[in-house]
């Protein structure tokens, strides 16, 4: 999502209230685990974009 948009780490905090180290911490970690939110955007993401199948959950 980060690069099919340009963004940068300054661009995620400007939009998400965090500051940029706080956003290269969790967006650039190998062995951080992503915050559940961001996991969900993701996927959201991913699936508005056809980029993965996901099955309906209901």
């Amino acid at each position: 999502m980060k690069n099919h948009y340009c963004w940068k780490d300054k661009d995620i905090a400007q939009l998400t209230g965090n500051s940029p180290d706080s956003v290269r911490k969790v967006v650039n970690s190998k062995t951080q685990d992503f915050p559940r939110w961001l996991k969900l955007a993701i996927v959201v993401f991913e699936i508005e974009n056809n980029l993965k199948e996901f099955p309906i959950l209901l």
